[in-house]
């Protein structure tokens, strides 16, 4: 499978664990129900060997990576911090592996295209959480 059958726009239908994965970074109880409420769209695009991954709030907040499989990128965080990323594929190319390293936090997002509806699972610390979308 080439890694650009799942180049797509997917909107966001349910998460589970998901206020307890954005307590674990650090926000507040508030912050995370407002997170938590927001519609999420990912958008995912390739352009030669550099993919684009978006993910879009309903309030209009944008968190884009712009990155080549593999090689380590310094990331520009929604609250301002530049993380060190690095984004591989794994499972025959059938998943992204992110990995975000914000001065002592480590993060890692699998995004799993086994099937035509995405499964994202956000791993910090002993928290794990997942996100499943559909195509828009």
């Amino acid at each position: 499978m080439d890694c650009s059958d799942f180049t797509d726009t997917y909107i966001k239908k349910s998460s589970d664990n998901a206020l307890a994965f954005f307590k674990a970074k650090g926000h507040s109880d508030k912050m995370a129900a407002e997170i938590m409420a927001y519609k999420l769209r990912l958008i995912i695009s390739k352009s030669g060997n550099e993919w684009t991954l978006s993910r879009i709030n309903s309030n209009g907040k944008q968190h884009t990576l712009k990155f080549e499989l593999d090689k380590e990128f310094d990331e520009i965080l929604p609250n301002g911090h530049i993380a060190k990323s690095i984004v591989s594929a794994g499972n025959g190319c059938k998943q992204f592996i992110h990995k975000q390293l914000d001065g002592e936090l480590e993060i890692k997002f699998i995004y799993d295209f086994n099937n035509s509806e995405p499964v994202v699972t956000g791993i910090i610390g002993g928290v794990t959480a997942k996100w499943f979308f559909a195509k828009d």
